[in-house]
């Protein structure tokens, strides 16, 4: 009955009684408890779109309120709910769109903030760390760069970075030589350059200083492992490639490591990688 009454509500069509609408609603239920939106407290979710079996639901409003940018009352469309842009920064557009931001891509970068974002940020950021500790279990370190979101229970996080993996920690190495020689692009206080030449002449040095340590297929196909991890860094958002090469964020400096060789594994060779515990 709440949902019958709730979907005229929100101008959304749903016929309970067509197989096709309730398994579309199933598969949405399931998500949101996926989510930990919505928690089953009694009956048989798993078999209600089929079987039409009975099931209450309790709704967990303050996670709920994190998926939508605008109140369902003044959404014209699902588009809109979805939107950070359809919510005035005045009604707290700026707020959802800078967590939800942080929330599903760890580091935010204030060069990609609207005005009015970048003003509620340099306002806020210091009550949000707390928000964010409080409500995710993450914390924010703040930089004049902007915020890099850290899950120190690795609970929340799809890609663990630095993690296990000979891709990740090649991915390290080659971080340290690109902060090294990157170099200050004019009008960018956040990125800085490093050219086609450079990112080959950092891939040389890396495979010359650890070619020893380094896995087989990393020696085999030295150009293939950087491509790899020109990959992944860029998908962490730590470079961002360039006609000119790759600028390196600001935040990849976090990343710079010390390394030595591992003591011998099972093998007798020294690695870079524990290779006793396999890939991940």
């Amino acid at each position: 009955a709440p949902v019958r009454s709730a979907a005229p509500d929100a101008n959304i069509t749903v016929d309970l009684d067509s197989a096709v609408d309730r398994r579309a609603l199933h598969a949405a239920l399931l998500a949101l408890v996926e989510l930990g939106v919505v928690r089953e407290r009694d009956g048989d979710l798993e078999h209600w779109a089929d079987q039409r079996t009975q099931s209450l639901l309790d709704v967990q409003r303050e996670l709920l309120g994190l998926l939508i940018a605008a109140p369902l009352a003044s959404a014209g469309s699902v588009a809109e709910l979805l939107d950070p842009a359809a919510l005035p920064s005045a009604a707290g557009g700026a707020r959802v769109a800078i967590r939800r931001r942080l929330v599903e891509s760890p580091l935010l970068s204030v060069d990609d903030l609207s005005e009015d974002q970048a003003e509620w940020w340099r306002r806020n950021r210091n009550r949000e760390r707390e928000w964010f500790s409080d409500r995710l279990g993450l914390e924010l370190e703040l930089r004049a760069e902007g915020a890099v979101a850290i899950d120190p229970d690795d609970s929340l996080t799809d890609v663990e970075f630095p993690g296990r993996g000979s891709t990740k920690h090649l991915s390290l190495l080659l971080l340290e030589q690109l902060s090294t020689v990157a170099t200050v692009v004019a009008g960018h206080d956040i990125w800085r350059m490093v050219s086609s030449d450079q990112l080959d002449e950092c891939a040389a040095r890396l495979m010359a200083a650890w070619r020893d340590g380094l896995k087989r297929e990393h020696r085999d196909d030295p150009a293939a492992a950087i491509a790899a991890c020109v990959l992944l860094l860029t998908d962490l958002g730590l470079v961002a490639t360039s006609p000119d090469g790759l600028l390196v964020h600001a935040a990849a400096a976090r990343y710079v490591t010390r390394t030595t060789l591992a003591d011998p594994g099972s093998s007798g060779e020294r690695s870079l990688f524990d290779i006793d515990e396999g890939e991940q």
